[in-house]
């Protein structure tokens, strides 16, 4: 009896010095991990409104967000270039974390995924931009995934095996195109 108390004890001062130490490490890589994801992010701002010099947040709508967790409206000195929307589908494997930006004139000016837990070689080609580069410059309308080639123009060809990471991108953007006509005022 005396041995099974001994064991747990010890048992118990080994947990709460892990338990220290992985708290220790976390309350150092933390700030070092929202950092990235910061620069990660303006990368992104940078690469998708390529002719906006400065990124301003815009108050969300909280009743009608459709899912935009926030906005950003991109300027040129002090004129509106176009508008980006940070949104989250849910993929096969989890959450999917876009950026979706819009231009004035009510295009897509590109997206990027900031973070998936995909599978591997398969949903993960999301980030691709054989996949990605199909919505840039289509108008901010409803798209629609399909397993063909494209014939419309508010078409997206899923990714073969991916059907439901390509349907997961296609309907967060959708809901993020969405606010932006309800909110902007863009194409109805």
């Amino acid at each position: 009896m005396k041995d099974i108390i001994k064991n747990a004890l010890i048992l118990c001062v080994i947990t709460l010095i892990a338990a220290f130490m992985l708290s220790f490490v976390n309350s150092i890589t933390s700030e070092v991990i929202i950092k990235q994801e910061i620069a990660k992010q303006e990368g992104a701002f940078k690469q998708i409104l390529s002719n906006a010099d400065s990124f301003d947040v815009v108050e969300l709508d909280e009743e009608n967000s459709f899912g935009v967790t926030n906005a950003y409206v991109g300027l040129k000195g002090t004129e509106e270039v176009g508008y980006l929307y940070n949104i989250t589908g849910s993929g096969y494997g989890g959450e999917i974390k876009i950026i979706i930006g819009i231009n004035v004139d009510s295009t897509i000016a590109g997206i990027s995924i900031l973070s998936h837990t995909e599978t591997a070689n398969v949903g993960s080609k999301i980030v691709e931009d054989d996949f990605t580069s199909q919505f840039k410059d289509k108008q901010a309308t409803e798209f629609e995934v399909v397993k063909t080639a494209t014939s419309e123009p508010n078409e997206i060809q899923a990714i073969s095996g991916a059907t439901v990471s390509s349907k997961a991108v296609t309907v967060a953007i959708n809901n993020a195109i969405e606010y932006y006509n309800e909110v902007v005022g863009g194409l109805d």
